[in-house]
């Protein structure tokens, strides 16, 4: 975004409190946006930038959303979470999960 782009800019989705972090990916066509709401279930939806169009919707369990990242290519998305165990213990999770571009509000899958 320049100067002289940034007023033809217009607005994705009206956010809300319950939005943790957003996230542009590296060649700027997603958006990552991740909401926790609930107390423990998050979800995070992807859309492409140039339309608004949802392309990936995740969502699951855990206790405190920490923080996402792309990878260099635009592909992957990493996402850094915790749960508490049922003994109390606090368990840290990282999963990727790879973008899958134009398929509608699917993914390709997530790895722990």
């Amino acid at each position: 975004m320049t100067a002289a782009n940034a007023q033809a800019v217009a607005p994705l989705v009206s956010f809300d409190p319950s939005i943790q972090q957003t996230l542009i990916s590296p060649d700027a066509t997603l958006i990552a946006v991740a909401s926790q709401y609930i107390d423990s279930d998050y979800r995070i939806i992807i859309y492409r930038i140039d339309t608004g169009e949802p392309v990936a919707d995740i969502g699951g369990r855990m206790d405190s959303f920490d923080t996402m990242a792309w990878s260099p290519d635009s592909a992957h998305l990493a996402v850094a979470s915790g749960y508490l165990s049922g003994g109390g213990t606090e368990l840290l999770n990282i999963r990727t999960y790879t973008i899958a571009h134009g398929l509608g509000n699917h993914y390709a899958g997530g790895n722990s």
